[in-house]
């Protein structure tokens, strides 16, 4: 789903940034677009749920308005599913009370 660098927008970038938090914070509050997505229709939830950035899920779900729940196609997993096929039923847990607070 995700071929390298290709295509990832600036937000994106932040996730590998040596301060990944303070870099999206940073962009966010410059007014980058949170549900910007690459070529391949994800965005930075995609990605950071494929990278498995509890840190970076949850700093979004408690400062943004993604929709882990959005699919725009149907062989593209949202957020949400891709979470929970890559972390932990605990991890996963973390996240979804994160979600709820």
């Amino acid at each position: 789903m995700l071929d390298g660098n290709e295509g990832k927008t600036p937000l994106m970038l932040c996730i590998d940034n040596e301060n990944p938090i303070e870099c999206l914070s940073l962009m966010i509050k410059a007014g980058a677009n949170t549900e910007c997505e690459n070529k391949n229709g994800v965005n930075i939830f995609h990605i950071a749920a494929t990278e498995k950035k509890t840190e970076i899920i949850i700093y979004l779900l408690q400062n943004t308005n993604i929709d882990i729940f959005y699919k725009k196609s149907p062989s593209i997993e949202s957020p949400d599913e891709l979470c929970k096929m890559f972390f932990t039923k605990l991890e996963y847990s973390q996240i979804l009370q994160a979600l709820i607070s």
